[in-house]
């Protein structure tokens, strides 16, 4: 998967209710004074996007495409996508209606 890191978490104490106040705390944030919570994030720190593509079984093939940069996925310029874009022109070239497809050998 794009951009996946693994997560690790030790919690403990009784049952809570999720709500607005237990539900988006990232790993590392306490609980509350009724438990606790020991979190921590493992995987490199770069945005390391990555294409696949499938075959008729629908099995991953790749990737096909895959870079490693840090921020490059942050905007608004998005580096590792305008990458991604020049890298799919590149081998796809969009033709004119008039110029003819490439002849295959």
């Amino acid at each position: 998967m794009v951009g996946e890191q693994n997560r690790v978490g030790i919690s403990g104490g009784p049952p809570r209710q999720q709500g607005p106040t237990t539900q988006n705390r990232q790993p590392g944030q306490g609980q509350g004074d009724d438990g606790f919570m020991v979190g921590a994030e493992a995987g490199p720190s770069d945005d390391m996007p990555r294409v696949f593509t499938t075959n008729p079984d629908g099995k991953l093939i790749g990737p096909v495409w895959n870079r490693e940069l840090k921020d490059g996925l942050d905007g608004p310029t998005v580096l590792l996508l305008q990458q991604l874009r020049a890298a799919v022109e590149k081998a796809y070239p969009s033709q004119t209606p008039n110029q003819p497809a490439p002849k295959k050998p």
